[in-house]
């Protein structure tokens, strides 16, 4: 029984790890798409900006 008790406890500290991976990744993953959607809303600001400095150019 202490045998199966420390393989169910290895698999378990295993499990446990890689769920910290798991969840590490979904944060990392989440800030790089904040980061992409805060360029992107940049991008069309930067855009907007040209369009009417155009408009009064003309």
């Amino acid at each position: 029984m202490e045998a199966t008790e420390a393989r169910a406890l290895e698999a378990l500290n295993k499990l446990i790890k890689y769920n910290r991976d798991v969840n590490h990744n979904l944060y990392v993953d989440r800030d790089l798409l904040d980061i992409t959607i805060k360029i992107n809303e940049l991008v069309v600001d930067n855009s907007r900006m040209r369009e009417q400095l155009r408009k009064l150019d003309e």
